[in-house]
């Protein structure tokens, strides 16, 4: 097996992108996973639930049309700093698959407590299915804004959460 941080970049490309996630660890001749091994994904799982068992805090998502938007929950303003002074580099999408997987492309704005009101594209990603995590450089964000550009009709987006992945 690879090592742990390389296993997490493969989870985090595999994720939500059409693929699997396979590990390709076999029983060693007593029948059982090697020690090795055990010890590696267990780490793995360990690095999967630090890196997103916390989401900053922002608000709940909400929609607006095309757009989903939430804020950082200590501002009274778009444009001011979060108090936490928190970086964000990485926003996950979950996309409700009920009736199937319908969005086809989307932008990330953020904005920047600096640039007064303007938002900045972060991201252009395609399908988002059951999840997807969008990485960008590190940045402090006070609030973000999903777009769905290309979609057919009756997707939504049931989750958004920001997180610093280190």
């Amino acid at each position: 097996l690879k090592s742990v941080d390389e296993l997490f970049g493969m989870y985090e490309m595999s994720v939500g992108h059409g693929s699997n996630f396979l590990l390709n660890i076999g029983p060693d001749n007593r029948g059982l996973l090697p020690d090795a091994d055990v010890e590696r994904v267990l780490s793995l799982g360990e690095k999967i639930r630090a890196a997103f068992g916390n989401p900053l805090p922002y608000t709940a998502p909400v929609q607006d049309g095309d757009t989903y938007t939430m804020a950082h929950t200590e501002l009274s303003e778009d444009w001011m700093i979060p108090k936490e002074s928190r970086l964000s580099n990485c926003l996950m999408l979950k996309e409700d698959l009920s009736e199937g997987q319908k969005i086809r492309s989307f932008q990330i704005y953020g904005y920047l407590p600096h640039y007064q009101k303007k938002k900045i594209l972060l991201f252009e990603g395609r399908t988002v299915g059951h999840k997807v995590f969008c990485r960008f450089g590190a940045l402090r964000c006070s609030k973000f804004e999903v777009k769905i550009t290309d979609a057919d009709e009756g997707y939504r987006l049931t989750d958004i959460q920001a997180y610093y992945i280190q």
